[in-house]
């Protein structure tokens, strides 16, 4: 299973993105004021997923 690397970020003043990337496979994590969206996206057809773990 391809993987990425956790992504730990600081409290966010006004807005954050952080991108990581594996291969074509890419996951973010978008913060601002109001709330935090992180999404993972799994674009390489090789039978492999992809995950991201996100700690604050």
């Amino acid at each position: 299973m391809a993987g990425f690397s956790a992504l730990a970020v600081a409290p966010a003043s006004a807005e954050t993105l952080i991108k990581v990337t594996q291969g074509d496979d890419y996951a973010y994590l978008y913060q601002n004021s109001w709330y935090d969206n992180v999404y993972a996206c799994d674009v390489e057809a090789d039978g492999h997923g992809v995950y991201v773990k996100v700690w604050k």
